[in-house]
């Protein structure tokens, strides 16, 4: 099984529980912010990439804005449509959109399970549904280098990441993109990690 399909399984088994599951403070205050700077710029629709079981995309939606979410999983899909949102299966390999249909992206949690060797391809594929200038958040674990399937995994099947340092990070975002913004915040306990937080826009 590739390790997508391991993917969708996994997320599949965990639909139920991510349904329950509420957001960390910090998550929220950045999705706050995001809508500060869309309703800024007058902009009203907005992409989900890996939305899971919609709770970013429902609390969108209340800013205002017309959403439209996507997710490898079909159980977390069904969550988001229990919550009415436009909810899609998707792959951001192939996204079935028309280009620059949307004027803006948000992509949290969702790149880690993307391998280097693949990043540049998917990257290209959003920023081509997206129309120029648009700006997007994406949000990531890691601050180490770290790639496969890691032993200690909670899901079933375990999921397969690609963990990145800043340094690292910002080298891949810098190949296509503007970086606008970039900070880590809710630090691992043990030092091991952080989540990284960018907002960037397609070079001209």
């Amino acid at each position: 099984m590739d390790f997508k399909a391991k993917l969708v399984q996994s997320y599949d088994n965990d639909a139920a529980a991510r349904d329950e599951r509420v957001l960390p403070d910090a998550r929220q205050e950045l999705r706050g912010r995001f809508i500060e700077l869309l309703r800024a710029e007058g902009r009203s629709s907005i992409i989900e990439f890996g939305a899971g079981a919609g709770q970013d995309a429902v609390e969108l939606m209340a800013a205002g804005l017309s959403v439209v979410a996507m997710d490898l999983s079909p159980e977390n899909v069904e969550k988001c449509r229990a919550r009415g949102i436009d909810a899609r299966v998707g792959d951001f390999y192939s996204l079935d959109f028309v280009d620059g249909v949307f004027e803006a992206g948000w992509a949290m949690s969702t790149l880690l399970h993307v391998p280097d060797e693949d990043i540049d391809r998917v990257l290209a594929e959003l920023i081509r549904v997206l129309e120029p200038g648009a700006p997007l958040a994406i949000g990531l674990w890691g601050g180490v280098d770290e790639e496969g399937v890691p032993d200690d995994d909670w899901a079933d099947p375990p999921r397969f990441f690609s963990m990145r340092t800043d340094s690292h990070l910002r080298e891949i975002l810098e190949r296509s993109f503007v970086i606008e913004a970039f900070e880590t915040v809710m630090p691992h306990d043990d030092g091991s990690g952080h989540y990284q937080w960018c907002i960037v826009r397609a070079r001209p």
